[in-house]
């Protein structure tokens, strides 16, 4: 229901001084009940009359009394105060209840060991009345559920900074390191403890599909154009799940993070790439202004 008219010119200060008015009957003792002056409440009622276009009291050299009008009013208006009061209260108390959660998205293919949870433990010894609800979904959920509102702190894989950038989110690294190369333990490669772009230059490389995920696909082109190069796409997959547990051939690498949720096994390897860097960044709206949100992002150095 939309409000009419006069009532938008009309305070919470002027229905108090009109309801005291209206219990006491007399215009200094209002004034005193409110640390206020007489003129002053005087002054109060006659605008909250000239705004409402009618008058709440009759006066007489003897008495102050309610019109017809202002004896509605007043009954009508009785418990607006202590209304007004407990609905703030309320909202306070909500406030101060979200203020105290802070929800967490974390990507359900990473190792959260390496770049989250220590951080959150020292955040938990610092600020021990917040409570962190931790929850691990996949990079497209997330993203979504951070625009919603649901989380107010998304982990992702760096490549995902298209998408933030794009959407206007703002990020910080959360971790950082060497870039990854898995290839097979029988593959001349595996020998090595370094690996350089020439050593991988030619190699087929799996991706996720760009029609999946064109972030991927995109980090990976601007890597290779550094060098003059495109990347040879090998088995594109549609999420990091199914790159996991993939079978992989000789011919074909798998560039990742040192994040990433990969179990070292008998037939494939994990190797650092010299001179280039990914990892793990975090990502909030930045409309949220939780303090919580704030002192979390301050345990995440910014040179990382």
């Amino acid at each position: 229901m939309v409000c009419d008219y006069a009532l938008s010119a009309v305070t919470v200060q002027q229905i108090q001084i009109f309801l005291q008015l209206a219990r006491t009957k007399n215009f200094t003792r209002t004034a005193d009940s409110l640390n206020m002056t007489q003129p002053g409440v005087s002054k109060s009622i006659a605008s909250l009359e000239a705004a409402l276009g009618f008058s709440l009291f009759e006066r007489t050299s003897r008495k102050v009394a309610l019109t017809p009008e202002g004896r509605i009013l007043y009954e009508t208006w009785l418990h607006i105060p202590a209304d007004l009061d407990n609905g703030y209260q309320t909202a306070r108390q909500e406030n101060a209840r979200i203020a105290s959660v802070l929800n967490i998205g974390i990507t359900d293919t990473t190792d959260s060991l390496k770049y989250f949870w220590p951080v959150a433990r020292e955040f938990a010894k610092a600020f021990p009345d917040i409570k962190l609800n931790v929850e691990s979904e996949n990079m497209k959920s997330l993203q979504s559920r951070l625009a919603e509102g649901i989380y107010d702190l998304i982990f992702l894989p760096d490549f995902e900074h298209y998408s933030l950038d794009k959407n206007k989110i703002c990020w910080k690294y959360a971790a950082k390191s060497n870039v990854q190369i898995i290839v097979l333990t029988d593959s001349p490669l595996s020998r090595k403890s370094m690996l350089t772009m020439e050593d991988i230059i030619n190699k087929k490389v799996t991706a996720l599909d760009p029609e999946s995920n064109p972030n991927f696909l995109h980090s990976l082109r601007e890597l290779y154009a550094q060098y003059g190069k495109e990347p040879v796409l090998g088995q594109l997959y549609r999420s990091n799940f199914q790159i996991r547990y993939a079978q992989m051939t000789q011919d074909c690498i798998h560039i990742t993070d040192d994040f990433w949720s990969y179990t070292p096994d008998t037939v494939s390897r994990k190797i650092p790439l010299m001179g280039h860097f990914n990892g793990i960044i975090c990502a909030w709206n930045p409309e949220i202004s939780k303090a919580s949100l704030k002192n979390f992002l301050g345990f995440i150095p910014s040179d990382r």
